[in-house]
C-alpha cells in the first residue's frame, strides 16, 4: 500500500472516529437536581389530556444529539388503579409554544403505584440540536380508571403560549439521554480538510 493510500486510510479512520465519538449515553437534559414536590395526576375522562414541559438540550462540540432514552418520574395507576397508559411526545419549540411533533412513543405504560417512580423508555430515530428548545408531553390515555402521575418540581415552569395543553405552573421531573453526532457541515469540513492535506502531500 502506497503512502498516499495509507494516509487516506488514516484520514477515513479519523473521520469515522469523529462521527462515532462519545458512544456512551450522555445526559442531554435533566432537572433531577431540582427540589421535588408531589405528583400531578390526570386522566382522559372526557378527552385526552396532555401536560407539556419545555427543555433546552445541552451543548456539545458536534452540534447534534441522537436521543436514546427518555425517563419520566411519576407513576401509573396509583389510587385510580390500572397501568397508566400514555403517549410520550417530543415537539419543536415555535415562538414559546408547542410546534411540530418530532416523535411519539405510543401507548407506553407508566408503572408504579406511588409518586416518584422512574419510567424509562428507549427512543430511536430522534435527532435534536444542541442548545435548542423543545417540548416533552405526556398524554394520558387511560380513561377515568387509569391515572397518570408526573412528579412536580417546586419551581415554576414556563407554559406554552398556545392552548390545548395542560400546564399548571410547576416543572416536572424528567431527563433525556443520548449521544453526540456531528452536523453534516462538520463531516464536510473534515473531508475537505483531509483532501487538502492529501493534495498538499502529493504536490
Amino acid at each position: 500500500m502506497r503512502k498516499s493510500q495509507l494516509f487516506l486510510f488514516a484520514l477515513t479512520a479519523m473521520v469515522l472516529l469523529a462521527i462515532t465519538s462519545n458512544v456512551n449515553a450522555t445526559l442531554v437534559f435533566s432537572n433531577y437536581s431540582e427540589t421535588s414536590d408531589n405528583c400531578d395526576a390526570w386522566n382522559d375522562t372526557a378527552n385526552p389530556v396532555e401536560v407539556v414541559e419545555d427543555f433546552v438540550a445541552e451543548d456539545n462540540t458536534l452540534g447534534k444529539w441522537e436521543i436514546s432514552s427518555i425517563t419520566v418520574n411519576g407513576y401509573g395507576g396509583g389510587i385510580m388503579g390500572g397501568a397508566g397508559p400514555a403517549n410520550i411526545n417530543i415537539y419543536v419549540d415555535q415562538a414559546g409554544s408547542v410546534g411540530d411533533l418530532l416523535i411519539k412513543l405510543s401507548n407506553v405504560s407508566l408503572t408504579g403505584s406511588a409518586c416518584g417512580q422512574d419510567n424509562t423508555f428507549a427512543v430511536t430515530g430522534l435527532t435534536i440540536t444542541a442548545e435548542s428548545t423543545y417540548w416533552l408531553g405526556i398524554e394520558a390515555l387511560g380513561g377515568s380508571s387509569n391515572a397518570v402521575g408526573w412528579r412536580r418540581t417546586s419551581s415554576n415552569s414556563t407554559g406554552p403560549t398556545g392552548t390545548g395543553y395542560q400546564q399548571d405552573g410547576n416543572g416536572h421531573i424528567f431527563k433525556l439521554e443520548g449521544t453526540e453526532i456531528p452536523e453534516p457541515a462538520t463531516i464536510c469540513l473534515l473531508g475537505l480538510g483531509g483532501l487538502a492535506l492529501l493534495r498538499k502531500r502529493r504536490a
